[in-house]
């Protein structure tokens, strides 16, 4: 790696998958922080339901898909809930965290000019 780019391992990343400054650039770091915890909510959800559930609808014939879409998915109803809920939240906050940085750094010039002009306002 050149000297120059050391530390910038994300950016590099970005330019070289061509995704810097597009959707797709956005959403895959927010899936990358958020899947973690919809993965373990999803998890206990899913192992507290009854498998004889599912094991009486393959003896009737049912598929796994069928079983899953049919038997499973509406039980996950309220884990399914917590995580769109909780991961719209952390989006949400992180929107404004990222449009309030943005501001700054459009700013960030006359909002160094003003902090030196200030502190040397006094001598």
């Amino acid at each position: 790696m050149r000297e120059g780019r050391r530390g910038q391992g994300a950016l590099v990343i970005a330019l070289s998958l061509l995704i810097w400054n597009t959707r797709e650039g956005l959403i895959l770091p927010y899936v990358a922080l958020f899947l973690p915890l919809a993965i373990w909510i999803m998890r206990g959800t899913f192992l507290t339901m009854p498998k004889e559930l599912g094991q009486a609808a393959r003896i009737d014939g049912a598929s796994e898909l069928r079983v899953f879409s049919r038997i499973y998915l509406p039980m996950a109803r309220g884990g399914l809930a917590t995580v769109v809920l909780r991961t719209f939240i952390q989006v949400w906050n992180e929107v404004l965290l990222a449009s309030t940085l943005a501001v700054f750094m459009l700013l960030q010039r006359h909002y160094v000019r003003g902090v030196s002009e200030g502190a040397f306002a006094g001598f």
